[in-house]
């Protein structure tokens, strides 16, 4: 009896904080809405979409879309469908990439662009689906001989001097919105840290764009169970992925050593030091790469918050994120003036890293 009523107290105890976090992070959320539309109405004669296009000044824009008017033209270009009028196609790629630039409620977007939630809703779909399709090509895998002499060349510079290194692959955990109770394995979306995730793994080359990427793994599964259950261990094996001779992957410790993937490890003997020095130094690509795509497109930023959208929906989002990124590095539009000093710096040690 008395270990009964011990239960109840506890359950009753952890119901009552629960409920009361979920409610003091709602009205939280309510009253950043809320500040944010007030601040919006303030300010709204700069902050409507056709002045921050007509704006001399970029950066205002670039804050809301991490894009200038010229490359958000060049991207308009890419995707438009006739179907639809060019401002409305303009609106619906507005609202895409503010959606994936900044960690905003779709309610504060639609604020933002004088429409519903809704319409914001469907503007992601629609302009997700469209930018993976113009831009499918930006995130494929080398096949021919020059571009693999390319990477080994860039890698051979990182590492200063090691040979036939094709690229860095790790994992990240990607923040989500709690799963519902009734899905099946709720429970395997929870990471190690305590948070539902997604655990996506990606192949990076030497100039911090992705050669591959799979977004497809609860988070409680770690990079190891994640490689031996991704398209790329069969792609590598039935040969629709293939690594030129001699050539090999870079992961840290956790993966095994397969001949075509050589793990880093962080305690060798005196002999290896040196040569593990220079393969830690090309393995870290991978980090400076997942921090330039986190810092760019902040929706995949766990500090900032999870992914206010549907489970199902996560992978193409990531998929396009990933696809921006590439498309942004190989049209060489990285560029940090828009970019608070805290973020800028941030990206500037990840990339100076030693």
């Amino acid at each position: 009896m008395f270990f009964q009523l011990l239960s109840q107290f506890l359950y009753f105890i952890t119901f009552q904080f629960v409920h009361n976090s979920r409610t003091k992070n709602k009205r939280a959320r309510q009253n950043r809405a809320r500040s944010y539309k007030s601040k919006k109405k303030r300010n709204l004669g700069r902050s409507t979409i056709e002045q921050l296009f007509h704006d001399e000044d970029d950066g205002e824009l670039m804050k809301h879309i991490r894009l200038s008017v010229q490359q958000f033209q060049n991207l308009f270009n890419l995707t438009y469908e006739d179907k639809y009028a060019p401002e409305t196609w303009r609106k619906i790629l507005f609202i895409t990439l503010c959606f994936c630039a900044k960690t905003l409620d779709q309610e504060i977007i639609g604020t933002l662009c004088g429409c519903t939630q809704p319409y914001v809703s469907w503007s992601l779909r629609v302009g997700l689906k469209s930018i993976e399709g113009a831009l499918k090509d930006y995130l494929k895998w080398p096949e021919t001989e020059d571009e693999w002499e390319e990477i080994k060349d860039g890698f051979r510079s990182l590492s200063k001097g090691l040979e036939n290194i094709c690229g860095s692959i790790d994992g990240s955990l990607i923040s989500i919105n709690r799963p519902p109770l009734d899905i099946q394995f709720a429970r395997e979306f929870y990471c190690r840290k305590g948070f539902p995730a997604l655990n996506i793994t990606v192949i990076a080359s030497f100039d911090k764009t992705f050669l591959y990427m799979y977004a497809n793994s609860p988070g409680s599964k770690n990079d190891l169970f994640v490689l031996r259950h991704s398209s790329l261990k069969l792609n590598l094996q039935d040969g629709t992925m293939m690594l030129p001779d001699l050539g090999f992957l870079l992961g840290d410790q956790i993966y095994p050593n397969l001949g075509i993937l050589r793990p880093v490890l962080e305690n060798v003997e005196r002999e290896l030091q040196a040569e593990n020095t220079k393969l830690k130094l090309a393995r870290q690509i991978v980090e400076r790469a997942f921090a330039l795509l986190k810092c760019r497109w902040r929706v995949l930023n766990n500090k900032d918050g999870e992914i206010k959208l549907e489970i199902c929906d996560i992978p193409l989002l990531v998929t396009v994120c990933i696809l921006l990124h590439n498309w942004t590095i190989k049209m060489g539009y990285i560029d940090y003036t828009y970019e608070t000093q805290e973020m800028a710096d941030f990206v500037n040690d990840c990339e100076h890293e030693t």
